[in-house]
């Protein structure tokens, strides 16, 4: 699963990915899966997406090694306020490389790392 996603295969990421999916059955996971397929693939879900996109800015983070950018609908690209490609990620790049992709989100909303309170999670 790990390969197909082209997400690096070292003992760093197999730790952080049974972290992630440790606490889900496979039945919940496979059904989770299903329904992403089934509602992306629809064209009320890019009508849906383009319309958040239009309202709001929305900031594109793709990893590098994930679909090429000419697959990202070129709606989502029109309307994007910006587009980040992590060259060394594949889709998951949260999983890949947590605190470049933290980086990368704090720096398209400017929002300050030291404005993070951990003990409850938010930022100030």
């Amino acid at each position: 699963w790990m390969a197909l996603e082209r997400l690096k295969v070292n003992p760093a990421n197999v730790q952080r990915v049974r972290e992630a999916l440790q606490n889900q059955p496979p039945t919940t996971i496979q059904a989770m899966s299903r329904s992403i397929v089934a509602e992306t693939s629809t064209p009320r879900y890019k009508q849906a997406v383009a319309r958040v996109m239009a309202s709001c800015p929305v900031h594109l983070v793709m990893g590098g090694r994930s679909q090429s950018i000419s697959e990202v609908a070129p709606t989502f690209r029109s309307l994007a306020a910006s587009l980040t490609v992590m060259p060394d990620a594949s889709h998951l790049m949260a999983l890949e490389d947590s605190a470049g992709f933290q980086h990368i989100v704090l720096n398209k909303t400017g929002v300050s790392i030291s404005d993070y309170r951990p003990e409850n999670g938010t930022f100030v």
